[in-house]
């Protein structure tokens, strides 16, 4: 099986290359004319291509200067999320507490109020 690339993999691969007059009969194609076949094989053995940028101290400093920022701005909007979480839940549990002890009050009086024994003589 044959599969198109436009770029070259590298020293281990080999090359099946199409001309354009071969396939359009003279036709000069933009496409065409860059065609090439590489197998599968060619793939698995063909290293990965891996870009190299060079910079200054100064670029790489303010690189990580700008990553730090970046971070610390990311856990103090986290900080703050967890605060206000936080906040919310105690709030809810202030309530929940306050609506528990009206109850038991309500339930209480009735309870201490002791019948009376009336006797007649």
């Amino acid at each position: 099986m044959l599969i198109p690339q436009t770029t070259t993999p590298g020293v281990l691969s080999s090359v099946l290359s199409i001309s354009s007059n071969s396939i359009t009969g003279g036709l000069r194609t933009p496409f065409l004319s860059s065609l090439t076949m590489y197998s599968l094989f060619d793939y698995m053995l063909t290293p990965p291509v891996r870009t190299v940028v060079v910079v200054t101290e100064d670029q790489l400093n303010d690189l990580r200067a700008k990553q730090y920022n970046d971070e610390i701005k990311t856990i103090k909007a986290q900080q703050e999320e967890l605060e206000a979480a936080y906040n919310r839940r105690k709030s809810s549990l202030s309530d929940s507490l306050a609506h528990l002890e009206s109850k038991v009050k309500q339930l209480e009086p009735a309870k201490e109020t002791p019948k009376k024994n009336v006797t007649t003589k």
